[in-house]
């Protein structure tokens, strides 16, 4: 749900967090895509094991993203444009401490501050 309403609402958010998700309606979706959905970052974390949303799942939405929808991998931690994917080795349909740590870098830097 995160993707399907980041990135085809008429509102541009600071960024998408998937977790152990996938792209619903890919069918449908190159249709339904918003003007400014090349230019959000995207954090997305999944377990490799994951029994409920199968990793090669996520993959394949990540792929279909990439390609047909010309989102681009994020080049760089410290740069927030783009598609950030991390498999986490052993995760099932869960979280563990390095994706959650993960998550909280990620955060800080695409969330302004409040001072």
């Amino acid at each position: 749900m995160t993707l399907l309403t980041g990135l085809t609402g008429e509102r541009k958010l600071a960024g998408l967090t998937v977790l152990s998700g996938w792209l619903p309606l890919r069918h449908d979706f190159k249709s339904m895509i918003s003007q400014h959905a090349k230019s959000l970052p995207i954090f997305w974390g999944h377990g490799s094991a994951d029994p409920l949303v199968r990793h090669e799942l996520a993959v394949k939405s990540v792929d279909f993203l990439r390609e047909s929808i010309g989102i681009n991998t994020s080049p760089a931690a410290e740069q927030l444009v783009g598609l950030s994917f991390t498999s986490y080795a052993g995760v099932q349909h869960s979280v563990n401490d390095r994706e959650l740590s993960d998550l909280k870098t990620w955060l800080k830097k695409v969330l302004p501050s409040v001072d």
